[in-house]
Parts: C-alpha cells; sequence; structure tokens
C-alpha cells in the first residue's frame, strides 16, 4: 500500500490542505516528496497497525473505535513482543527507527507516537 494514498485526503474541514500538509522525503531515495497529513493521518495508519498486530494475538481491535489517547500498555493492546511488531510495521512505513522503549516511555499513545513520527519525518 503506497503511502501518497493513505494520506492524500484533508480530513481537517474548516482548515486549507496546505496547511494541514508537510513535504516529508519518501522512503524511497528515487521518488519525489511527498505530500502527507500530519500527524492525524499518522495516528489513523497507527491505529490500522495496532489493529494488524491485534489480530496476529486474536484480539478483534476497531482501529476506528480505538481511543488514540489510551495508554497502549495499560490498557493491555502491546505487550513487549507486540511493541516490536508494532514498529517494526510502523518503521517499514515511514523509513524511521523508533525504539521499542518509546511506546513505554514517552510515546505511549498512538497521539504522542504520531507527532514522534512527525517531528522525525519533518527534522523537528
Amino acid at each position: 500500500m503506497r503511502l501518497r494514498s493513505l494520506f492524500s485526503r484533508n480530513t481537517n474541514k474548516g482548515t486549507s490542505a496546505a496547511a494541514d500538509q508537510t513535504r516529508v522525503p519518501d522512503a524511497n531515495p528515487g521518488e519525489p516528496p511527498r505530500e502527507v497529513e500530519l500527524p492525524q493521518e499518522i495516528v489513523k495508519s497507527l491505529q490500522l497497525h495496532l489493529q494488524t498486530v491485534g489480530r496476529a494475538k486474536g484480539r478483534n481491535l476497531d482501529a476506528n473505535g480505538f481511543d488514540p489517547d489510551l495508554d497502549l500498555y495499560e490498557t493491555g493492546y502491546l505487550d513487549s513482543l507486540g511493541v516490536s511488531e508494532f514498529l517494526v510495521l510502523v518503521e517499514k512505513q515511514y523509513g524511521i527507527a523508533l525504539p521499542d522503549s518509546l511506546i513505554g516511555g514517552r510515546a505511549n499513545t498512538l497521539t504522542k507516537l504520531a507527532a514522534h513520527i512527525a517531528g522525525a519525518l519533518t527534522g523537528k
């Protein structure tokens, strides 16, 4: 699945698309930079990755209904193995390295993790 298709819509009504989008380098060096909406669209992507990991563990998680501000460890959605699996999916999608300790520390929710990823992608 291409990132361009995942992040092509502007979901924030009342704001311009230009204000919500940031150009980030593509994970593939030969391709031109893509425009993505940050971090709201990243949260949606992370919810889908969380759903994928949950299914592998026999859990049926509704990605759309998952509160992105819930602590991923405290709610039991991720354990140490689940975090590793989850971060592998995220790293492949965004082309950045994320330590397992990030989920247990300062990025313990999807919202905080999305902000971290957005910062890494934009250099902020």
